[in-house]
């Protein structure tokens, strides 16, 4: 069945659905005959979904890894590590992102781990079903901030932040011998949050001295990590210190192009600031022109706060009126300092 094909995932709600709805009276073997039925069906439905579903791969070996086994402790800290590197970053991707990170919302965002196969140790994680938890379990959750059901068929915000995963892992090898130069850009995307993740995890494959394969269970070739892959991952996260900053502004939006990538606001002050434009924020940015916005934008300082390298890169605009109130701001426009 093709990994795109929305049907099994149609079955399987109905499946579901149905199993729910199926009465068990005791003694009845007509009752108990359709709800055995019915959950076995559920069973072999489901296993054959879950190999359907696109997530990450994690192959472990050499290094502690002696044939099929290898330290569970620092094994199950590198995969946790993973796991909560997706789960920062679908969280990032959402329009109201959780302050703060608990066990019930990574229950919410993060992956499901399926059984190992055979050989070296993997340990698989795949993306759930945004209707995974019923509407009564969303652990009060905003609007913006749960997932959206119809999105099973098409993909979900794991989906897309497994394939940032492997992008980044992807550029980690492809530098190491160039320089960290696109490292920083890739690291600073994912923000802060990923990046502390990453880190983790890559100290744990620097522990173990271990190798790593790492694919989307879908078709991606496998990025292959090797430990001095994992050693210059995490000393370069180590050297770029990429502290981040909230910061939370209102001005006139002043930028309107579907191909720049930069952004400018206008201040009360006079002054503009200006800082990078998510691709992902294009037309929302180019619906904005000219008016007065309310902007969020996550300030990253190269080697701590207080240098004097910082970039600034948006994270959202919210327009709150179609232009800017009588008397705000100044008529000249400064550089920014």
């Amino acid at each position: 069945m093709p990994h795109s094909d929305p049907a099994l995932s149609r079955f399987l709600r109905d499946v579901e659905d149905n199993l729910a709805a199926a009465q068990l009276v005791p003694g009845d073997w007509m009752s108990e005959a359709t709800v055995s039925s019915v959950a076995a069906i559920h069973e072999q439905v489901q296993d054959a979904w879950i190999a359907q579903r696109k997530g990450l791969r994690a192959r472990f070996h050499a290094g502690a890894v002696v044939g099929h086994a290898g330290p569970a402790n620092q094994i199950l800290k590198a995969v946790l590590s993973l796991n909560e590197l997706i789960v920062q970053t679908v969280n990032r991707s959402l329009e109201k992102p959780y302050k703060e990170i608990t066990d019930t919302v990574r229950e919410q965002l993060g992956m499901w781990v399926v059984p190992a196969t055979r050989g070296s140790v993997v340990l698989e994680l795949v993306c759930p079903p945004p209707a995974a938890s019923s509407d009564a379990d969303t652990h009060n959750a905003e609007p913006g901030q749960t997932t959206v059901a119809e999105l099973i068929d098409v993909s979900t915000p794991a989906d897309a932040a497994v394939d940032t995963v492997l992008a980044v892992l992807d550029t980690v090898v492809a530098t190491r011998a160039t320089g960290p130069a696109l490292l920083e850009e890739k690291l600073i995307e994912i923000g802060a949050a990923s990046t502390s993740q990453l880190k983790k995890f890559a100290e744990r494959c620097v522990e173990l001295g271990v190798d790593v394969d790492i694919d989307d269970r879908r078709g991606h070739a496998p990025v292959l990590l090797t430990a001095a892959d994992s050693r210059y991952l995490r000393d370069t996260i180590r050297a770029l210190g990429l502290d981040q900053v909230p910061l939370t502004r209102e001005g006139e939006w002043r930028t309107g192009s579907f191909e720049r990538n930069l952004f400018d606001l206008k201040l009360e002050d006079g002054t503009v600031m200006s800082g990078t434009l998510p691709k992902s924020l294009r037309a929302q940015s180019a619906s904005a022109l000219g008016r007065f916005v309310q902007v969020e934008v996550m300030e990253y300082h190269h080697g701590g706060a207080g240098q004097s390298s910082v970039r600034r890169v948006l994270q959202s605009v919210h327009v709150l009126a179609p232009s800017p109130p009588p008397g705000w701001g100044v008529a000249v426009d400064k550089a920014p300092e």
